[in-house]
């Protein structure tokens, strides 16, 4: 044990900073006796290592002496063999330590071992000041704050929150004043709206992403004013029936000061969606527009009839003439148009199909009609040559098969016979079935065969949403192990398999959690 002047008043001044700061005070005393103790271990160049524990009322120092467990001691003054220490507790494994009280140490602090204290109690007391000031700010998280620019730099923007900071001692209390000044905001590139220029003094709306403390003396406040929720949030403000629940926000895709389809669905059947949203005269989404730097915005209607959705996204003309193809195993949408709706239906460098494709996770492609007409015929002569080729099928039959919506054997397979036999003769229903079943046999048998001898990882075929034609593409790019999907991009995927962009992603982020999970165990 150890009681001297010094650590009692240490002790004292750790509860006068913890009490006048709001500070934790424990945290604090544990700062202390990290400090102590990194003093006492300089007096044998670090070749002894101490622990420390203060009594919080007496100030009491008591002293341990610490020796690391290895398998092999290296440095005898602060390791100990594992084989030494299981005698002293059983149940030890190495990296753990044993400790003892030292009786004779006694804690001294000199002018350097001062300043290193020093360095160590000012670190910590400002990192706990952080750790409060951003809780404090905490609330805030997911709101629209407003700030004045500070600086601009590069492709980021600093602001400052007057408002805000002079608010928060109020709402905060356990703050002191001016702890807020230092935290300031900022809006990194990705958060930025391309081709805004902000000037030093403007006063500036964000979303509020996140809280961080990488300067021990200042805080930040990442923003976003490109995030689709800051657009959500600035739309909710004006719109009161969003705040009520009457209109709910279904969902937002951006391209941030282009262009923006908000998705909305009404709960109040006798409510206007798109006019409550815009307002009269777009009063209400005029002045969202504007603070967006005049993006257009889309107010769409949900519809739980997913052509009706797909009309209403592309913001097709209800009176003109439109086609769309529907291909569930691809998650592909095909939109043919008239040529006068065919540029705005595209959009301007393709940005209303984009965002219709996130939106939905589908990809969309627009065709004026003409051409999607001479495609689709295209199209069906080759379905009709492969029921032609595969089911040996007279032409007639293959025409009507994919007139009625067939284009692959496995339907034909996995039909209810029922369906069959509103469309055949019930026995020529059920020899089209039979020979259908027996073709996918095949092609299955065939499949397998190609897939062993591709080597194909078996963990690849675990995956959800994966099947033969997959893995087949798969193996041609030379993607035939687990690994090797988990180091593709989306883009790539796609253009080795026609696949929509959600499925694309899903594989790949099932493949990246396997390698990356063993990657860890690995190294556990």
């Amino acid at each position: 044990m150890a009681n001297n002047q010094t650590t009692l008043e240490l002790v004292q001044w750790a509860r006068e900073v913890a009490e006048k700061r709001h500070l934790d005070f424990a945290k604090i005393l544990e700062a202390i006796e990290e400090g102590l103790a990194i003093s006492v271990r300089r007096k044998y160049d670090s070749d002894r290592a101490f622990r420390i524990k203060l009594d919080p009322k007496t100030g009491e120092a008591t002293i341990y002496r610490l020796w690391k467990v290895v398998e092999d001691v290296n440095v005898s003054t602060r390791e100990i063999s594992l084989e030494a220490a299981l005698y002293e507790n059983p149940n030890i494994k190495v990296g753990d330590y044993i400790e003892d009280i030292d009786e004779d140490e006694e804690i001294v602090l000199d002018r350097i071992g001062y300043n290193t204290f020093r360095q160590i109690m000012t670190a910590k007391v400002r990192s706990l000041e952080n750790e409060k000031i951003i809780k404090s700010y905490e609330p805030y998280l997911g709101t629209v704050v407003t700030g004045r620019v500070k600086q601009t730099k590069g492709n980021s923007v600093t602001l400052t929150f007057p408002e805000l900071n002079n608010a928060s001692p109020t709402a905060n209390p356990e703050l002191d004043e001016g702890e807020h000044r230092n935290v300031e905001g900022i809006i990194r590139k990705e958060g930025t709206i391309p081709g805004e220029r902000l000037r030093n003094n403007q006063e500036v709306k964000a979303l509020l992403l996140a809280l961080e403390s990488g300067d021990p003396n200042k805080q930040q406040m990442v923003l976003s004013r490109s995030a689709p929720e800051f657009l959500g949030a600035l739309l909710t403000k004006q719109v009161p029936e969003i705040q009520t629940g009457q209109i709910e926000i279904v969902a937002i895709a951006r391209d941030p000061g282009v262009r923006a389809k908000v998705i909305v669905k009404s709960h109040d059947q006798r409510l206007d969606v798109i006019g409550a949203c815009l307002g009269v005269k777009t009063t209400r989404i005029s002045p969202v527009s504007r603070e967006l730097h005049h993006e257009k915005i889309d107010i769409i209607p949900y519809d739980d009839d997913f052509v009706t959705y797909i009309h209403n996204l592309l913001t097709l003309d209800p009176t003109q003439e439109a086609q769309i193809v529907i291909d569930d195993q691809s998650n592909q949408i095909q939109v043919a148009v008239n040529k006068e709706q065919l540029s705005s239906s595209i959009g301007q460098k393709g940005v209303n199909v984009r965002l219709a494709s996130q939106i939905l996770g589908w990809k969309i492609r627009v065709y004026d009609l003409e051409s999607f007409e001479k495609a689709k015929n295209e199209e069906d002569q080759e379905y009709i040559k492969y029921f032609i080729e595969n089911l040996n099928l007279d032409e007639d039959t293959s025409r009507f098969l994919v007139e009625q919506g067939f284009k692959r054997i496995e339907e034909l397979a996995l039909a209810e016979l029922s369906e069959l036999e509103e469309l055949f003769e019930t026995e020529d229903a059920q020899e089209l079935q039979n020979l259908a079943k027996a073709k996918v046999a095949e092609i299955l048998n065939a499949q397998k065969e190609k897939i062993a001898e591709a080597n194909i990882d078996p963990r690849l075929q675990d995956l959800e949403g994966m099947n033969n034609d997959i893995l087949l593409k798969l193996a041609e790019n030379q993607v035939t192990t687990i690994e090797d999907l988990a180091d593709l991009a989306t883009d790539e995927l796609t253009s080795y398999i026609s696949m929509s962009d959600k499925v694309a992603n899903s594989l790949i982020m099932q493949a990246r959690q396997i390698v990356w999970f063993n990657e860890e165990e690995t190294e556990a």
